[in-house]
Parts: C-alpha cells; structure tokens; sequence
C-alpha cells in the first residue's frame, strides 16, 4: 500500500507545476478530498461480529462512523451454512436525541450466545504509513487522477488572475497556461470517471442491474394445482 508522502510526490509529478505554485500542504488537501470523493463510488467495506445482550438493540460495530457508514447486510444467527441474512424491515439503525447510534432489531432479540455479522461501509483512509492507508494499489491510480484535477483548477484559476493583472506583454501567455491547467483538469476528471464508471452526466456511477434466484411453487397454497401448470406426477 501507499503512504500520503508517496502520493503527494506522485502528484506533484502528474500535475508538472514547475513553479511549484501547488504547495506541499495543497496537494495534501487535494488528495484527502480525492479519497473522499473516491469512498463515495468505491467505499471501503468492514466485517464486524457482534455479540447478542439479550435486548433488541445492540451497540454498532467499532469502525462505524457517524452519518456516512451504511449496513450492507446483516447476518444472523452468523455461521449458518448457507449463510442467514436478515430482511431490511428486520432491523434499523436508531439514533437517539443525543445522537447515540445503536442497531435496533425490529423482529429479534439476539442471545447472549449469538453473535450478528455486519458488513458496512466506511470512509477510506490515507496515512503516513501503509499500514494506516486502506487504498488498494489499484485505488492510487483513479486517486492521483481526482486530486490532479483539482490542482490543475487551482492552477487554472491562478494564472487566470495573473493574466488579469499583468503587463500586456504577459497577458497572452498567462491566459494560455490558464486554458492547458484547465484542459487537463477536464483530462484528468475524464480518467477518474471512466475508472469508477461515473457517467459524465450526472456525475453519478451506474447503479448493477438485481437479481435473484426464488424456489417458485406450482401449487396453490392448499395443495390444488394451477390451472395452465399442473404438477407433473410421472
């Protein structure tokens, strides 16, 4: 995995900013607005066991952060083969005035002696060292992209106002740094979309088509068969 100061030389290398007019602690804001951006299309995903109280509502996992992480599934009773997943009307994250959070079960009260499996999503984290960093290798790629160009528009932006307030004899060439740092932002969001799959739009990624195997019944619920597709007893 990368480190924060890895991918802050790796921009600083993509961008080409010479003139170093990008500081060091910009292309720092730029990449953790990146990683935001890039958790809201690929967010990072966790496992968390936890143990019934007997109660209906049960503490949520540690790793969950308040107002962006999001159940993906629920497993319970956890370790049943094929595994038990529970309902989305089964249960509800429940926050209370004082902003207390908790999983509340709608239908169940776990035991002391079964534990609920959750997956969830939560924020990616970009660290000073690989060990704190939860970007894949192949997270750094569309990252450094995102964060490219939102330097290039500060860049952009920069020398649209040097341009402005500058001799006649430099107008010309500040305005056109002006339009390449702006083409490469339009470049640089292109590459960061087509690697997310974010339609241009939009802005928005596509949403996977669902689907599901059900053990349909040919018979009515009191043992009669259909009329057009009776059981076949032969």
């Amino acid at each position: 995995m990368t480190t924060l100061a890895l991918m802050q030389v790796n921009l600083g290398s993509r961008i080409k900013d010479t003139e170093a007019i990008v500081t060091l602690q910009e292309r720092e804001l730029a990449l953790i607005e990146a990683v935001k951006d890039f958790g809201r299309f690929r967010p990072r995903q966790l496992v968390a066991d936890i143990v019934g109280t007997g109660v209906s509502d049960s503490a949520v996992p540690a790793g969950w952060v308040l107002d962006v992480s999001q159940v993906l599934s629920v497993e319970f009773p956890s370790g049943n083969v094929p595994p038990e997943y529970l309902e989305d009307a089964d249960w509800t994250i429940y926050r209370s005035a004082t902003s207390t959070v908790v999983l509340r079960f709608l239908r169940d009260t776990p035991s002391a002696s079964q534990t609920i499996r959750v997956t969830f999503t939560a924020p990616h984290a970009l660290g000073a060292t690989p060990a704190t960093t939860t970007l894949t290798t192949q997270d750094e790629e569309p990252v450094l992209n995102k964060a490219a160009a939102y330097c290039c528009t500060w860049l952009a932006a920069y020398y649209a106002q040097q341009g402005q307030a500058s001799l006649a004899a430099d107008v010309t060439n500040h305005e056109s740094k002006a339009r390449t740092y702006r083409d490469l932002a339009k470049d640089f969001q292109r590459l960061y979309n087509e690697a997310l799959g974010i339609d241009m739009k939009d802005g928005m990624a596509p949403v996977r088509a669902a689907s599901a195997v059900l053990d349909w019944d040919n018979s009515y619920p009191w043992g009669e068969d259909r009329l057009t597709h009776p059981r076949r007893w032969y």
